[in-house]
């Protein structure tokens, strides 16, 4: 069976990413997100049928890797990211896509809008309290 992947077996950059999405909204939710939920979804909020699960699972296995702009920007707006989220040459890259993916939540950009400004010694105390409530949740540590 041809994949998409690279000699390498490396999966390419739009399942990269979905995979990166599909691992976020599982740390969100505390279980495994399903294509099928997604394109649910997806097709509930275009109000028609515009994606079905086996299109999303084969793009994130890399079977798919050519996706249309609209099918990007549907699941952009299904995970809450912008739709450069999927282009390597995106300035959010720069930051890293776990950044860019958490900067898409408007109460993270909140809370990093109300940090700002603050001491080393407060933002210390913050980022110690939050790695305090990641481990009370069972979330696994992340790094910048």
């Amino acid at each position: 069976m041809s994949t998409a992947a690279n000699e390498t077996g490396e999966k390419p950059f739009i399942a990269q990413r979905l995979d990166l999405l599909f691992e976020m909204a599982k740390e969100k939710a505390g279980r495994k997100l399903a294509a099928g939920t997604v394109a649910d979804g997806i097709n509930a909020a275009a109000g028609e049928k515009v994606i079905d699960q086996t299109y999303i699972w084969q793009l994130r296995t890399g079977r798919k890797d050519n996706p249309s702009y609209n099918v990007l920007a549907q699941l952009s707006r299904y995970f809450g990211v912008s739709p450069m989220f999927f282009f390597p040459e995106d300035l959010g890259q720069a930051v890293g896509p776990n950044l860019q993916a958490a900067l898409s939540d408007e109460r993270i950009r909140d809370l990093v809008m109300v940090a700002t400004g603050l001491s080393d010694q407060s933002v210390d105390a913050l980022t110690a309290m939050t790695k305090h409530v990641r481990a009370l949740e069972g979330l696994p540590e992340t790094s910048a």
